[in-house]
């Protein structure tokens, strides 16, 4: 197969992915909870390869996982992914890290907050002892990706 084909299907397969993508709808909802997280891929022990970094967003009730390949984890680009994927009226739960601050409290145009978060230091508890929050699901749902890329000779990396 030439480079001209293979470019083309990829292209492809791109652009049907991305379609996919855009038309699913936003995860949660009023009293539901959404875990985010991020994760960096690359090849396992590499220490050259930077890999790409992948934001996830599960949802608790139904276990539906969205992934999204990002160049950058700044607070723009995981606020956009947060604004065209999480429903109005969910709870947000992710790591307490800097980067976070701020960012998953939306407010409509009258002020009201209609977006809740809940943040988890892992560095100090896995569940959150005053509200429950954790962020396990979305981290089980890394160990399984990173674990098939493996079985598929790709590696990976925490």
């Amino acid at each position: 197969m030439g480079n001209d084909v293979l470019c083309d299907w990829k292209n492809f397969i791109r652009e049907a992915a991305a379609d996919e993508l855009a038309s699913r709808p936003p995860l949660g909802g009023v009293s539901e909870v959404v875990q985010v997280d991020e994760s960096l891929f690359r090849a396992s022990g590499s220490t050259t390869d930077k890999g790409p970094w992948i934001v996830g967003l599960i949802w608790e009730s139904s276990g539906e996982l969205h992934l999204f390949e990002v160049k950058k984890r700044d607070r723009r680009t995981l606020h956009t992914i947060k604004v065209k994927n999480v429903h109005p009226g969910t709870t947000v739960i992710l790591n307490k890290w800097k980067g976070h601050n701020g960012l998953w409290t939306v407010h409509n145009e009258l002020g009201h907050m209609v977006l809740n978060h809940l943040t988890v230091n892992r560095s100090e508890n896995f569940v959150d002892p005053e509200t429950g929050a954790h962020t396990q699901m979305i981290k089980s749902a890394w160990t399984a990706l990173k674990q098939d890329f493996l079985k598929r000779g790709k590696g990976t990396s925490n």
